[in-house]
């Protein structure tokens, strides 16, 4: 074991500052991070790894922990949350990128100190080109002191909306503490997508409550979250409707042991293998699911090899079908959540059909 390195005058500083806070909530903690810290006084805690961030303890005891977490470029943690613990953290160098499920992406410039509250899901990240040092303190400390290193079955999912939100959502609910997904998302939402993206309660669902559970395990799901027992076959609002899959989303998350990455980018290119965004990331993958059938990587995508085996049947409009054996994603490597089975042909958009009216007879007005 590497011994720790001992503690600057800043960090001693910041340290008893912390242990004699009385009530160390977010607020508490936000208000101790904002004595001056350089880098010079964390120097000795900066460590880098290629793999993943470094998440290097500065100080742990009974009631609360500080510790520097150092980030490569495109290096990011998880979605998650931080359970019963409160959380503050301060950006020493670089531009931090923190996604939160159901709100808009916040970019941190250094010298920034963000208060998290719970129940709130979030993610950070370094989208910059510049390593990225961000100071964390946490009451109770977490239970986990590092990123885990394993690698199961990795899943990438291009296209954020309400297919590829309700396959993340399955999948989180059946994979084990290996599996790794990667959900690919341009836009500012997660499971909204253009059909629930809309923010009027004015537009409507084509189906009733009782039929828009995205678990069919609960068919009733939508209509308590909703609170609406008293007319379950209501045509409830699109916007609710997003809420209430983002809701799920992160209901996923906080029990699964499984992890979910957001990446705000573009899929431009699909082998087999990985998925290639924009940004010249590559995403490894066992497999790739499509969640939004548009995107060019959808057109580009390989043959599906053999041998062939139906994964799931999923009938678009009904999101009671969207999670039917989403998680035995089989050798094809290649599944659509909005289709049937397997997709074989070029997963590109339906060829628009004209509307061709039957010329009729002229009515001659007497």
């Amino acid at each position: 074991m590497v011994p720790q390195p001992p503690l600057t005058h800043t960090l001693a500083t910041l340290r008893d500052h912390l242990s004699r806070i009385e009530r160390p909530d977010s607020a508490a903690l936000a208000a101790a991070l904002s004595a001056p810290v350089t880098f010079d006084g964390v120097r000795g805690f900066v460590s880098f790894e290629d793999e993943s961030y470094v998440r290097s303890l500065v100080y742990r005891g009974d009631r609360m922990e500080l510790r520097l977490h150092c980030w490569r470029p495109t290096q990011s943690s998880s979605l998650h949350g931080h359970g019963a613990s409160a959380c503050a953290f301060k950006i020493l160098r670089g531009t931090a990128t923190e996604t939160v499920l159901g709100e808009r992406d916040r970019i941190w410039a250094p010298g920034s100190i963000v208060e998290e509250t719970a129940p709130r899901l979030h993610q950070v990240m370094n989208a910059g080109r510049d390593p990225l040092l961000t100071l964390h303190a946490y009451s109770p400390p977490l239970p986990v002191d590092a990123p885990s290193s394993r690698r199961g079955r990795q899943v990438v999912i291009v296209g954020g909306g309400f297919a590829g939100a309700a396959v993340a959502y399955h999948l989180l609910r059946e994979m084990d503490a290996d599996g790794r997904i990667d959900l690919v998302e341009m836009g500012p939402w997660l499971g909204r997508g253009v059909a629930y993206g809309v923010e009027s309660e004015v537009f409507r669902l084509n189906l009733p409550a009782s039929r828009m559970s995205i678990d069919p395990e609960s068919p009733d799901d939508f209509v308590q979250f909703s609170a609406s027992e008293a007319a379950p076959q209501a045509f409830l609002g699109r916007a609710l409707y997003g809420r209430y899959v983002t809701a799920r989303l992160g209901t996923g998350v906080r029990n699964s042991p499984a992890r979910l990455r957001i990446w705000r980018d573009e899929a431009v290119a699909v082998t087999r293998d990985a998925a290639t965004l924009r940004s010249g990331s590559t995403l490894p993958a066992d497999a790739i699911v499509p969640g939004d059938c548009d995107r060019p990587a959808c057109q580009t995508r390989p043959p599906a090899p053999t041998p062939r085996r139906r994964v799931g049947r999923v009938r678009a409009g009904d999101p009671s079908q969207a999670g039917a054996s989403v998680a035995r994603l089989g050798p094809e490597r290649w599944m659509c959540p909005m289709k049937i089975g397997p997709v074989r042909a070029p997963c590109s958009p339906p060829p628009r059909t004209r509307l061709r009216l039957r010329p009729g007879k002229a009515r001659r007005r007497s």
